[in-house]
């Protein structure tokens, strides 16, 4: 059996918003959802996922960057479950690129072992553990490129600002099995549907989304 054909997503918006199988969490390795998105994920789904997370840790220790990831449920969250991944604090080194790859490339690949269609993720590392964006976008594409999904048929990637959207459209479209569906442009409104693309692709707007850019990472434009 081959592999999935997976489509990209680059959603501006709070991925506490986000409707998936499965939403990715940038974690620290001891899974204290203080700060930036596992706060936010722990305030929208609620306290159970902080309860799940230090039970986790109790039995099994604290997750290292690009081996370890944890699943708890998602609460309140639109979503089945939360997997926790611990990216890498960047340094500078030649090798961050692909130190971040395996954070998010283990934590796809535990996504498409439980069965999710639908992947959502925040930009790993970019935020206090200071990933330049583009660098993040780098890493993000490598790790797809590793990956074989055998479920995952979607990955939604939520930005921060448009410089973020611009920076990942950047990296994507350059290369040659991934360029850019369609340009920046303003999402529907909330809840409402629009047919793109001559396969039917449907997008959805999110509740503080207001763009998004589609990729296919094997047959190019749809």
């Amino acid at each position: 059996m081959g592999c999935n054909e997976v489509t990209v997503r680059l959603i501006l918006g709070d991925i506490a918003d986000a409707d998936a199988d499965v939403i990715i969490n940038a974690a620290n390795p001891y899974l204290e959802h203080g700060g930036g998105v596992a706060l936010r994920l722990v305030q929208a789904g609620g306290p159970e996922i902080q309860q799940e997370s230090r039970k986790y840790v109790k039995e099994h220790g604290i997750l290292s960057p690009g081996k370890d990831v944890a699943v708890t449920t998602a609460g309140r969250l639109k979503a089945r479950f939360v997997v926790h991944t611990v990216g890498p604090i960047y340094d500078g080194d030649p090798d961050a690129e692909d130190q971040l790859a395996r954070s998010v490339l283990v934590a796809l690949k535990r996504a498409d072992s439980l069965g999710a269609k639908v992947v959502a993720s925040p930009a790993i590392s970019s935020g206090a553990y200071g990933y330049p964006i583009d660098v993040c976008a780098q890493a993000f594409r490598v790790a797809l490129s590793r990956l074989c999904a055998k479920s995952v048929q979607r990955l939604d990637i939520y930005l921060v600002s448009r410089e973020a959207v611009d920076s990942f459209s950047s990296v994507f479209g350059n290369n040659t099995l991934m360029r850019v569906l369609r340009e920046l442009t303003p999402l529907p409104r909330q809840n409402e549907k629009k047919r793109i693309g001559k396969h039917g692709l449907t997008f959805l707007a999110l509740g503080t989304s207001d763009v998004v850019r589609a990729f296919d990472l094997s047959r190019g434009p749809l």
